[in-house]
């Protein structure tokens, strides 16, 4: 039989504080809440443009605005999973 040995390091949860977990929680709602704020204003913008450019250019907005959350709520996931990991030392050594 083989003896298979995982390729990472296991990370030592021994001193694992869930008040660590909560403030990421926490740090990623403002992030999400700030997007929504950002969206809320991209979306009054696109308003006004719509108004007075037309159908087309506020539909291209729109799209824009969409991605821009998208890559948000993307890099605060990032930003939070990186600092779990940094913090439990999640490493190839």
């Amino acid at each position: 039989m083989h003896d298979f040995k995982p390729a990472q390091k296991q990370p030592d949860l021994s001193s694992f504080d869930f008040g660590d977990l909560d403030a990421l929680a926490e740090q990623f709602g403002i992030t999400v809440a700030v997007t929504a704020t950002v969206d809320t204003s991209y979306s009054l913008i696109g308003i006004l443009v719509l108004s007075f450019t037309g159908a087309a250019f506020g539909w291209f907005f729109s799209q824009l605005t969409i991605i821009v959350d998208i890559v948000c709520i993307l890099l605060a996931l990032l930003q939070c999973v990186v600092s779990f990991l940094n913090e439990y030392g999640w490493t190839n050594q």
